[in-house]
């Protein structure tokens, strides 16, 4: 094989893990600079949490329209399970973007679900650097911290 294609071949190579090597920098980068808490870490049976999404990613980040979040009660061993939510009919696209540099909170308005005492957390599908409106598609799970209903 001649050398020029041998450099080619190895420059290629490079290229390749290059981007690689930037994709997955760029996810875990993702994971730390999105920063999702409660308001409180108690609260009283029938109490709406409220949740503060701080982005500082360089990325925006959107919710999904049908479900923005999933409680989810640790049941033994530390094992989360979500709590039953039924059928979206509506069309799934992302909504609720927090920019890059931005915090913004909300309160979750807690219908049909009255949470069991003991330890909780909220589960978030995010699409990272999607628009508003797009179809939404789940990039990301981000968690809250834990918080206790008594």
């Amino acid at each position: 094989m001649k050398t020029y294609v041998k450099i080619i071949i190895f420059f290629l190579i490079m290229a390749m893990m290059v981007i690689v090597a930037w994709f997955i920098w760029d996810r875990y980068q993702s994971s730390k600079n999105i920063f999702i808490k409660t308001d409180k870490i108690e609260y009283k049976e029938g109490e709406n949490p409220k949740i503060i999404i701080e982005n500082r990613f360089k990325k925006s980040i959107c919710f999904s329209s049908c479900y923005p979040y999933y409680l989810e009660e640790n049941k033994e061993d530390k094992k989360f399970e979500a709590y039953e939510y039924g059928t979206c009919y509506n069309p799934d696209i992302a909504e609720n973007c927090v920019l890059s540099g931005k915090t913004k909170a909300f309160e979750l308005i807690l219908e049909n679900i009255v949470l069991d005492k003991g330890i909780h957390r909220i589960a978030i599908p995010a699409c990272i650097g999607c628009y508003l409106e797009e179809n939404f598609k789940r990039d990301k799970w981000l968690y809250s911290n834990e918080f206790m209903v008594k």
